[in-house]
């Protein structure tokens, strides 16, 4: 009976030591394994970083991009369509430029009247 108690015993403090050896590789796994999740989101967050850049590269230069060159006409009439509303345009500007100018000839009288009757 004796006997049989120290097998007993020696088999449960062989288990224990198998116990506390697997332990031990869990640990040690576990240390590895949050290594890997720390290298795994450094990665991500570099990727995701440069994805960033990249998108705000790109959408720079997309935003830079003038709209006026973005048509290209189909036909001989449409580009005289659009010759045509230019030339309205200009007109248009034209007239702006010249009421401008009247405008600031007229400033001119009047400060020179003001100028004459304050002497």
């Amino acid at each position: 009976m004796e006997n049989k108690d120290v097998i007993v015993e020696s088999q449960i403090l062989s288990i224990n030591q198998n116990v506390s050896e697997i332990k031990v590789d869990i640990r040690a796994l576990r240390g590895k394994v949050d290594n890997y999740i720390k290298l795994f989101v450094t990665i991500i967050v570099i990727v995701l970083i440069s994805s960033f850049l990249v998108y705000q590269g790109t959408n720079y230069n997309i935003r830079n991009i003038p709209l006026n060159t973005a048509h290209v006409p189909v036909n001989k009439t449409e580009t005289k369509s659009e010759i045509n509303l230019i030339q309205s345009e200009l007109d248009v500007l034209k007239e702006d430029v010249t009421s401008i100018k009247s405008n600031i000839e007229l400033i001119k009288a009047s400060i020179e009247n003001i100028s004459q009757d304050n002497l």
